[in-house]
């Protein structure tokens, strides 16, 4: 098999890593939420009778340009333009892990109309809704005929998982605030994944 003539490097792995990738872990029964832990773009999340378990991947990430242009994190590779916008492949081996992690904290992340970063613990039915709505292509499950599974997943992933939501100003560099957010909670033994 070859790309279609024309196609790019980019986006041809921007294809078989992310919607190939998300069937293959669907019709695996292994649940991949739409966010970064040791991954990027799609986290393939197994449980065990106690624990979520996230799944190690490749050693790069894609951010997007206005992100980058207020960090000191090299970047070459363009991934793709959407709506005016530049993403870009940032190669981060050297802080990727080769090995499954507990999965305790998930992180959903939300540009809004705020001064100052703002976060949430939560709970009940909204816990599951918010993990129901970051299962990558979750569309996936309706067409496998797997509707009860997202929500038996979400389930289980909501009795391991703690879920916080934070806020963050649009237009605003609030990277390293957020980081401190976050590693506030992982000091207090969190494993972190986010979402976004």
């Amino acid at each position: 098999m070859h790309p279609k003539v024309g196609a790019t490097i980019e986006s041809v792995k921007l294809f078989l890593l992310g919607s190939c990738m998300g069937v293959l872990l669907h019709q695996r029964s292994i649940l991949p939420m739409h966010g970064s832990v040791i991954t990027d773009d799609v986290a393939a999340t197994r449980f065990t009778d106690t624990e979520a378990i996230g799944a190690p991947a490749y050693g790069h990430q894609k951010l997007w340009e206005d992100v980058l242009q207020s960090s000191t994190i090299e970047y070459k590779r363009v991934n793709r333009e959407v709506d005016g916008r530049t993403k870009y492949t940032v190669n981060r081996e050297r802080q990727s892990l080769n090995s499954s992690v507990p999965l305790r904290l998930i992180v959903e992340l939300i540009p809004a109309e705020v001064e100052h970063l703002k976060n949430e613990i939560v709970t009940g039915i909204e816990k599951i809704r918010i993990l129901m709505s970051h299962m990558y292509r979750n569309v996936y499950f309706k067409e496998l005929q797997q509707e009860a599974t997202q929500f038996q997943m979400a389930t289980e992933l909501a009795r391991r998982a703690k879920v916080i939501r934070i806020y963050r100003p649009q237009g605003m560099a609030t990277q390293e605030a957020i980081i401190a957010l976050i590693t506030k909670q992982i000091q207090q033994g969190e494993n972190v994944h986010v979402t976004y």
